[in-house]
C-alpha cells in the first residue's frame, strides 16, 4: 500500500484503528442508509470512514441511483453503542453524505419475537383438520387417558423440558377437555377467557367440578368485555363460580410502585362499587343464590334458598 510523498504514517493512529477494530462485534452491527452525490469515489471514502473509526465494514450497497444522488447501505460493526454513533457521526462529515436513518441489526432480530409455534402437520381439508383436531384429537386425548405412558409418542412431551401453567386467563383454553387434562394433573381453579359463551361454560362444568373464575369486567388488558347483564345465567350453569370485577378504560399499574399509590386506591375502591353493582343487580334477578361467607375455609358451594326472585 502506497502513500503521498512527504506525509510519513501515523503508526500511533494506525495501531489504535487496528487494536479498535479487533474489537468491534456483531451485537453492535449497525446499518446506515445515506443519500450521497453520484461520484462513485463515495464508496471507497466511506469504507476508509469507518475502518479510520475503528470499524469493520461488512457490507456496502448501492441500493438505489437517481440522477442527482445514491442510495446507499453502509453495514459495519463497532465495539459499544457509544463507538456505533462516533462511526455515525464520522460518515456523517464527509461532504455531500447524508445520514437518512440508521437499523440497529440486533433489535431488527427481535422486532416482533424470536420464538414462533408452528404446526407440524399441514391442514389442507377439512378431513385433516377434523384429525388433527376435533373430534380426532378427542379419540388421541382418552387413549392417552387410558394408557398415560404413551404420551411422549403421541405429544410433544417428548421434545419438553418443562410445562408451567398457573391456569390464567391468558393460557387460552376453551376446550373442556384440554381444561379437564390440566384437571387431572392437580390444576384446582381455572381462569377462563372472558368472552367464553354460556354454552361453552355449561360444557367445562359437565367435565370439571372445580372453582372457575370469570371477570365480570375485564380490564382493557383481556378484551374489556362487560357481562353484568348474564350474571345470573353464568352463575346458573358455571357455579362453583369466583366472579371478578376489573375495569375498563382504567390505566395500568403494573408493576406498581408507592408513586402510584393513589392510583391504585382508587382503582381499588371503584373496583369494590363494581361488585357492588353486580350483587346489587343479583339481588333483584336472582336472589335464591348464595354466596360463600367471608372467610370461608373453601369456596361456599351456592345452594337453593328460595325458587322465587324477589
Amino acid at each position: 500500500m502506497s502513500h503521498t510523498r512527504g506525509q510519513p504514517w501515523d503508526h500511533g493512529a494506525v495501531t489504535e484503528s487496528i487494536q479498535r477494530a479487533r474489537a468491534t462485534t456483531a451485537s453492535y452491527s449497525i446499518t446506515i442508509r445515506l443519500h450521497t452525490g453520484t461520484d462513485p469515489a463515495v464508496i471507497g471514502a466511506l469504507a476508509m470512514k469507518v475502518a479510520d473509526g475503528g470499524g469493520i465494514t461488512t457490507a456496502l450497497d448501492i441500493v438505489d441511483s437517481h440522477p442527482d444522488r445514491l442510495v446507499i447501505d453502509l453495514t459495519c460493526s463497532a465495539a459499544d453503542a457509544d463507538h456505533s454513533q462516533e462511526i455515525i457521526d464520522a460518515v456523517e462529515s464527509l461532504e455531500g453524505v447524508r445520514v437518512h436513518k440508521v437499523s440497529d441489526r440486533v433489535f431488527l432480530m427481535h422486532l416482533g419475537g424470536k420464538i414462533s409455534v408452528t404446526s407440524k402437520v399441514n391442514l389442507r381439508n377439512r378431513q385433516d383438520l377434523a384429525m388433527a383436531y376435533t373430534p380426532g384429537v378427542g379419540r388421541v386425548s382418552q387413549a392417552l387417558a387410558d394408557h398415560p405412558e404413551d404420551a411422549p409418542k403421541l405429544t410433544i412431551k417428548g421434545n419438553s423440558v418443562a410445562v408451567v401453567t398457573d391456569g390464567s386467563a391468558v393460557l387460552g383454553l376453551g376446550n373442556p377437555l384440554g381444561i379437564k387434562l390440566l384437571v387431572d394433573q392437580g390444576m384446582d381453579t381455572i381462569n377462563v377467557a372472558s368472552s367464553i359463551s354460556i354454552a361453552q361454560l355449561a360444557a367445562l362444568r359437565q367435565v370439571i367440578d372445580i372453582p372457575i373464575d370469570l371477570y365480570i369486567e375485564a380490564p382493557d388488558g383481556l378484551g374489556g368485555f362487560t357481562r353484568y347483564h348474564e350474571l345470573p345465567e353464568i352463575i346458573r350453569v358455571a357455579a362453583p363460580i369466583y366472579l371478578k370485577f376489573g375495569l375498563r378504560n382504567a390505566p395500568g399499574i403494573y408493576p406498581s410502585g408507592t408513586h402510584l399509590d393513589a392510583i391504585a386506591v382508587n382503582q381499588g375502591r371503584e373496583r369494590v362499587r363494581r361488585a357492588a353493582i353486580g350483587m346489587e343487580h343479583l339481588a333483584h334477578t336472582a336472589a335464591h343464590f348464595v354466596m360463600s361467607d367471608v372467610g370461608a375455609p373453601g369456596l361456599g358451594i351456592p345452594v337453593v334458598r328460595s325458587t322465587q326472585a324477589v
